[in-house]
């Protein structure tokens, strides 16, 4: 099957926004700055995207009329992530990202968002690079 030049496009995206909010979320634990509308906006779009895959809802079925995961390639390396992580915990973690739980319990949140956006920005970078034969 050969890619499109947009899914392509919707890789390389799907990989830029990922190192935002690793970026993001690095400056939160490290700093303890309060975190901005686009980082929880992103990780809101996430848990919407993993609850709809969680529920057995068609991987191409419209998850948001917001979301900024509304490609098939998109919303594939999520689940392709979430089933590679399987982290049975991982929507509650990001639930508590959002919702600040006071001490340990943010901490462990913070650090699963970053690994999980990570591996996101890994994989949308692979599948980027694969499509342009480079096979790394």
């Amino acid at each position: 099957m050969l890619s499109t030049l947009n899914d392509n496009t919707y890789s390389l995206s799907l990989a830029f926004d990922a190192r935002k909010a690793v970026k993001a979320l690095m400056a939160f634990k490290r700093d303890g700055l309060k975190k901005d509308d686009r980082l929880k906006s992103a990780v809101e779009d996430v848990i919407a995207s993993l609850n709809a895959l969680n529920s057995g809802t068609p991987l191409f079925a419209h998850l948001s009329s917001a979301s900024c995961f509304q490609s098939y390639e998109q919303i594939q390396t999520l689940q392709e992530v979430q089933t590679a992580l399987s982290d049975d915990r991982l929507t509650e973690k990001l639930q508590n990202l959002i919702a600040e739980p006071p001490g340990e319990l943010l901490n462990e949140s913070v650090d699963s968002a970053i690994q999980f956006f990570t591996a996101v920005e890994n994989r949308a970078l692979q599948k980027y690079n694969q499509a342009f034969g480079f096979g790394i």
